[in-house]
């Protein structure tokens, strides 16, 4: 009897008059239809476990991961961020650009002259009479000591607004997940025409390790551990190819190989 409850709600929501829908919709179609005692929960099931809904629908939960803010550096360009920004439009054949920042902000002295500046010590100024030196030296405790302050302050009030719309979620090896691509970045995955209609999560991955508390690797989107080089360039280039095959898009054959990337398994080819 269960598994014919299943089979029929399964039926009415799957065919193309159902679409998939939501709880409220599904069930309301099966109802004048049907009747058991515990039927709206197994709708809710029904349509929390599907693949396609899942892969295809926006998440109404809140949004997974509290905010973590970075630390406030001791002094101006002490501690550097750098990060790409991808995904603008097209100019002389770049769509992405660099960019760094410090959490104290000020003038990146040796990438303008060339040279380290030099370290001024307060100790030795402060041990003497100089009135003035004195004074611009406790200033400058001052004013740094002040946007200190007001960093800690803007941080968690970011942080108390944030987590309202967020909720703390955590991951155990061997838990299935699925993963949020970025729009239009999904052609490796999925070869589209219309892109704005591709799915929005993929997967189902299996979790195979955890780094800390917040990342997780998967076997095909692996976290790499770059190795750490003096004055050199870490790159990622294709060191083989293990295997192709044709595939028929829109009656068209396009080509696929599947690569094995320097520093990596043949396991986590892509």
């Amino acid at each position: 009897m269960k598994e014919l409850q299943k089979k029929s709600s399964r039926h009415y929501r799957t065919q193309p008059e159902g679409g998939h829908s939501g709880i409220n919709g599904t069930y309301q179609r099966i109802k004048p239809l049907f009747y058991w005692s515990t039927m709206k929960s197994d709708v809710q099931n029904l349509v929390k476990e599907c693949e396609v809904c899942q892969r295809s629908k926006h998440e109404n939960n809140p949004y997974s991961g509290l905010l973590h803010p970075l630390p406030i550096p001791e002094q101006a360009w002490s501690s550097i961020s750098m990060d790409f920004i991808e995904g603008l439009p097209n100019s002389e054949g770049k769509d992405f650009i660099l960019v760094g920042w410090t959490g104290l902000k000020a003038t990146l002295f040796q990438a303008l002259y060339g040279y380290p500046p030099h370290q001024l010590s307060i100790g030795p100024y402060l041990q003497n009479h100089h009135t003035e030196v004195e004074k611009l030296m406790q200033e400058r405790i001052k004013v740094l000591q002040l946007l200190k302050d007001n960093l800690h302050q803007a941080q968690h009030r970011m942080k108390m607004y944030a987590d309202k719309k967020r909720s703390e979620r955590e991951f155990e090896v061997g838990d299935e997940v699925f993963l949020k691509l970025q729009p239009y970045g999904q052609t490796s995955i999925a070869l589209r025409k219309q892109l704005k209609l591709s799915a929005k999560y993929f997967g189902p991955y299996r979790v195979i390790h955890r780094v800390g508390k917040k990342k997780v690797g998967s076997k095909y989107f692996p976290l790499v551990n770059l190795p750490e080089f003096e004055d050199e360039v870490f790159k990622v280039y294709p060191a083989a190819i293990l295997t192709r095959r044709l595939i028929s898009r829109n009656n068209v054959g396009v080509p696929q190989v599947l690569i094995q990337w320097s520093h990596s398994s043949p396991d986590q080819a892509t």
